[in-house]
C-alpha cells in the first residue's frame, strides 16, 4: 500500500511500483471515469485533426491552384491580348487585301468594260468598213472576213478555215497573192497588191489588199489582210491612160495632120486647075479620080485633127435632127441599109460644131453600116432627157440623147471597153480612128458617149449633149 502523495513528493513512478499495489489518496482520472467519453473525445480530435489536415491541404492545394490558375489567367490574357494583336493585324492585311481587291477587280473590269467597247468598235468597223477585213494563217487559210465580203467578191462568204484565200482570186492571178503571202511571211507586210476576184467573167471586180502579219490571242501568227474594191478606180485610170493615150496621139497627129492637110490643099489645088486646062477626057477623068481621092485623103486628116488643140468645136446652136438625118444622107449614100428615123420633133437644141457632129454621126454609122452588111437596119432616134446623173446634163433643161441602133453582129465583151481605143479595130482593113475621133469630139463637146451591145443582138450607142 503506498500513498500517492509520498510517491510524488519522493517522486517515484507508479508504474516501478509492484504488480497490484494499492494506492492511497490517489486522483482518479478522466480514463477512469468514463473510458468511452475518453475514446469519443480521442476520437472527435483525431477526426478534427484530419479534418483540420484536410483542410490545410485543401487550402493548400486551392492556393497552388489559384496560382496556377492566375499564371493560366495571365497566359491566356497575354494570349488573348497576342491573338487580338494577330487578328487585328490579320484583319488590317485582310482590309488592305481586300481593298487591293476591290482596286484589281474594278480596275479589271474597267479593263474589260474597255475590251468590250474597243471590240465592240473593232467589230463595228470591221462590219461596217468598205474594205473587207480577212484574217488567215501564214499559209492563207482563213479564219474571219468581214461580211461585206459577198458585196466586194461577187460570192458567197467562205464558212470554213479549209479555204485558202487563193481559191477567191481569179486563177490568173493566184501567183501574186502567193508572192505577197510569201512577201509578208518575209518582211512581215505587203502593200498595194492588185488581183481580181475568182468571178472575174461573171462579175469583174479588181482588188488591192495590203497584209500584215501579227500575234493572235493563242499565239501563233496569223496575217490581216484588208482588201478594197478597185474596179471603179481602175477605171477611172484607164480613162485616164485612154485620154492621155488620145492627148498625145492628138498632139502628133494634129502636127501631122496641119501639115499634110497644107500639102493636100496644094496638090487638089493644081489637079484642079490642071482639070480646067486639060482639053484631052480620059485624063481629065484621071484628074477627077484623083481629085476624089484627095478629097478623102483630106477628110482622114480632119480627123486627126479632132485629137488636137487645133480640133477644139466652133460650136452654134443648131437643130440635131436635120443635122442627123443630113449626116446620115451623106455616109449611108450608095448603099441598101435601110435606115429608120424616130426623131422627137420637140427636141431641143444644142452649141455644137457642125462639122465635128456630122463626122461623129457619120463614124458611127459608118461603124454600123460595116457591122450589119448591106442588108442591116440602122435606127437614129432622138429625145429630150431630164435628170440623168452625168456631169454633161447640169444645165436647167437637161440633155439631148442621140441613139444610134444596128442590128448587125454586136461587139463581144472583152471589145466593149476598148472601142473607144485610137487604132482599135476588128476589121481587117479598119484604121481604129473612127470612133476613137467620136469620143475625142464629144469628149471636147462636155458631152457622153458610150455603147452596149451583146454578141448576134446588134449595137447601140448614145451620145448626151447639153441642151441650149
Amino acid at each position: 500500500m503506498f500513498d500517492y502523495n509520498m510517491l510524488l513528493k519522493n517522486r517515484i513512478d507508479v508504474s516501478a511500483l509492484p504488480e497490484n499495489s494499492l494506492i492511497l489518496n490517489r486522483p482518479f482520472s478522466f480514463y477512469s471515469i468514463d473510458k468511452n467519453i475518453f475514446w469519443f473525445i480521442i476520437v472527435l480530435v483525431a477526426i478534427l485533426a484530419v479534418l483540420t489536415l484536410f483542410l490545410v491541404v485543401s487550402v493548400t492545394e486551392r492556393r497552388v491552384a489559384e496560382k496556377e490558375l492566375l499564371l493560366v489567367n495571365r497566359k491566356l490574357e497575354n494570349m488573348i491580348n497576342e491573338l487580338e494583336n494577330i487578328v487585328e493585324k490579320r484583319t488590317r492585311e485582310l482590309l488592305d487585301s481586300n481593298r487591293n481587291l476591290k482596286q484589281q477587280v474594278a480596275e479589271r473590269e474597267k479593263v474589260q468594260k474597255e475590251l468590250v467597247a474597243s471590240e465592240a468598235r473593232y467589230r463595228m468597223l470591221a462590219e461596217n468598213a468598205f474594205d473587207v477585213i480577212f484574217e488567215t494563217g501564214l499559209d492563207g487559210a482563213i479564219i474571219y472576213v468581214s461580211p461585206n465580203f459577198a458585196e466586194a467578191f461577187g460570192v458567197a462568204a467562205p464558212d470554213s478555215s479549209e479555204v485558202s484565200f487563193s481559191s477567191l482570186v481569179y486563177e490568173a492571178d493566184r501567183g501574186i497573192v502567193k508572192n505577197m503571202f510569201d512577201t509578208i511571211g518575209a518582211r512581215g507586210y505587203a502593200n498595194e497588191v492588185i488581183f481580181r476576184n475568182a468571178g472575174f467573167d461573171v462579175r469583174p471586180v479588181w482588188l488591192e489588199s495590203s497584209g500584215k502579219v501579227f500575234t493572235a490571242a493563242d499565239g501563233r501568227l496569223h496575217t490581216v489582210i484588208v482588201a478594197r474594191d478597185v474596179t471603179e478606180r481602175r477605171k477611172i485610170e484607164e480613162e485616164m491612160v485612154r485620154n492621155a493615150k488620145l492627148e498625145s496621139l492628138g498632139i502628133l497627129a494634129g502636127g501631122i495632120a496641119h501639115d499634110f492637110n497644107n500639102v493636100l490643099m496644094g496638090i487638089i489645088g493644081n489637079i484642079t486647075l490642071a482639070r480646067r486646062r486639060c482639053g484631052d477626057t480620059s485624063i481629065s477623068e484621071l484628074l477627077a479620080r484623083a481629085e476624089k481621092v484627095s478629097y478623102k485623103a483630106k477628110s482622114l486628116t480632119e480627123q486627126l485633127i479632132t485629137f488636137s488643140k487645133g480640133g477644139q468645136p466652133i460650136k452654134k446652136t443648131i437643130d440635131l435632127n436635120e443635122l442627123i438625118y443630113e449626116a446620115v444622107q451623106f455616109s449611108l449614100s450608095g448603099s441598101s441599109m435601110k435606115s429608120e428615123f424616130q426623131l422627137d420633133p420637140a427636141l431641143w437644141k444644142a452649141d455644137v460644131d457642125e462639122g465635128q457632129l456630122i463626122q461623129v454621126i457619120t463614124n458611127v454609122a459608118i461603124n454600123a453600116r460595116q457591122a450589119c452588111g448591106e442588108n442591116g437596119t440602122i435606127v437614129f432616134r432622138t429625145q429630150n432627157v431630164e435628170n440623168i446623173e452625168s456631169y454633161c446634163c447640169s444645165g436647167a433643161r437637161g440633155c439631148v440623147k442621140i441613139s444610134i441602133t444596128d442590128n448587125g453582129c454586136g461587139i463581144a465583151k472583152e471589145d466593149l471597153k476598148k472601142i473607144f481605143d485610137p487604132y482599135f479595130t476588128t476589121k481587117p482593113d479598119g484604121r481604129g480612128i473612127g470612133l476613137a475621133a467620136a469620143h475625142s469630139i464629144i469628149k471636147n463637146h462636155n458631152g457622153i458617149i458610150d455603147v452596149e451591145s451583146k454578141p448576134g443582138e446588134g449595137t447601140s450607142f448614145h451620145i448626151y449633149l447639153q441642151a441650149s
